[in-house]
């Protein structure tokens, strides 16, 4: 498999700029790697390799490692053209870096045949999903992410997921946003591959790129000025919008209509099966809302989910805990929750929710509210005994997840599968003189 990862990263760059390679695997119950020139060091546990999920991830890992090999090892921002040992380097390319990495690890694996579309799509949702239900996104643009990685990105907060966001999954995002538009705008001619072997070529080994060079190589290859569109995705904190990307390959995002569908039909019915799961909420996940708690819509977003006006999805407050000898106490709250509303600080102590001891799980202490209700929250705040109206509420079960649409054209049909590299499988020519069954499997 990490063959056929290495095969398609070379036929993707077009050249081998190394004589030999090695994966150093450290089974160390730890995970994420480390790119050199030649090599990488990559951590990871005993039991990566027989769940599936898991062994995708580490597969995901490879294949992450192995891109740097072109993309940071030669092809360098200008600021580390030469590596400055005595101070940090700050620069705000980090997001073609390691957000182009991120984008390019799991597509290598669909590619090369390891995950399914269907898998894939999986894969992409949640890294929108992430990006989509991260307050932050709204305070901080990406070139910003990027240029504080230093002392924002690695020295987080209680209060980093409302003003900060992730240069690796907003510039995964962006980076898929940005090979659709050329695409678009080239009518299929050229993509996010071509742009990377362009900068290749043009500055790996020599001075290293500005974001400015990644805009003009762009222009060139685009046909036409994407000036606004850097501006929007990378520069500024507007939403991004996802309605080009969808229309090009016949996707729609959430639970937005589909208007390709008839009667009775679905995308997931009416497709090719391969329509993008529904990702389970991670770490990162909260209410998609504005700074001032308003929904998104479609006019800023370009393409949003529909979201249900009765919320039906999990109870929760937006309190994340930390165990601390024997006491649960706050060590975040997501901007606009309900946690948020009722006056929860970080740092306190929460020790019973309507008279009842909280124990090590406020979660767990929800599960008797069946609706959305009022409870009444003990908490000790700097030795301080309070009393809070904490409101329990239903989070909007709001979805990001890509799902291929029940009738797509012909058109998006074939975009899809040239940006996945799916190649059509040759029909089998029936055999009329035999028809008895082959004794051979068909594994």
């Amino acid at each position: 498999d990490v063959s056929k990862v290495v095969a398609e990263h070379q036929r993707m760059w077009g050249l081998v700029p190394y004589a030999q390679y090695h994966f150093l695997n450290v089974i160390a119950e730890s995970g994420g790697g480390l790119e050199h020139d030649n090599s990488t060091l990559m951590l990871s546990s005993r039991w990566s390799f027989r769940d599936k999920r898991r062994y995708q991830r580490w597969l995901g890992l490879v294949s992450h490692e192995f891109f740097h090999t072109w993309n940071i090892r030669r092809l360098r921002p200008r600021s580390l053209a030469e590596y400055d040992y005595e101070n940090e380097n700050y620069f705000e390319e980090l997001w073609v870096a390691e957000g182009v990495t991120s984008y390019y690890d799991d597509l290598a694996l669909v590619r090369a045949g390891l995950t399914s579309p269907k898998e894939y799509l999986s894969a992409l949702s949640r890294q929108i999903t992430s990006l989509q239900t991260t307050e932050g996104r709204l305070r901080q643009s990406l070139a910003d992410s990027s240029f504080d990685a230093w002392i924002k990105y690695y020295r987080t907060n209680e209060n980093s997921r409302n003003t900060t966001i992730s240069y690796y999954t907003k510039g995964a995002v962006v980076a898929f946003l940005l090979d659709m538009e050329i695409r678009r705008r080239t009518d299929g001619d050229k993509s996010l591959d071509d742009l990377m072997r362009s900068l290749y070529d043009e500055f790996a080994g020599k001075q290293g790129y500005t974001n400015a060079d990644v805009l003009a190589e762009a222009n060139k290859l685009a046909g036409e000025d994407l000036s606004d569109w850097f501006e929007d995705a990378i520069f500024s904190t507007n939403e991004l919008k996802y309605n080009h990307a969808m229309e090009w390959l016949g996707l729609r995002i959430g639970d937005a209509p589909d208007p390709t569908a008839t009667t009775g039909d679905s995308a997931e019915a009416g497709g090719s099966g391969e329509a993008g799961e529904k990702p389970a909420p991670d770490a990162a996940a909260a209410n998609s809302k504005d700074a001032n708690g308003k929904g998104v819509t479609a006019d800023t977003q370009g393409v949003a989910p529909e979201t249900p006006t009765k919320p039906t999805g999990p109870l929760w407050t937006g309190i994340g805990t930390r165990t601390e000898d024997g006491r649960t106490v706050v060590s975040s709250i997501t901007e606009g929750s309900p946690g948020f509303e009722a006056g929860v600080n970080v740092d306190d102590e929460l020790i019973a929710l309507n008279s009842y001891r909280i124990g090590d799980s406020l979660t767990s202490r929800l599960e008797p509210f069946n609706k959305d209700s009022y409870a009444t929250l003990l908490i000790s705040r700097r030795g301080k005994l309070l009393e809070i109206e904490l409101p329990i509420k239903r989070r909007s079960p709001t979805s990001w997840a890509l799902k291929k649409l029940a009738n797509p054209s012909d058109e998006q049909t074939a975009n899809f599968r040239a940006w996945l590299r799916i190649v059509e499988e040759p029909q089998a020519t029936p055999n009329k003189k035999d028809d008895a069954p082959s004794s051979k499997s068909s594994n």
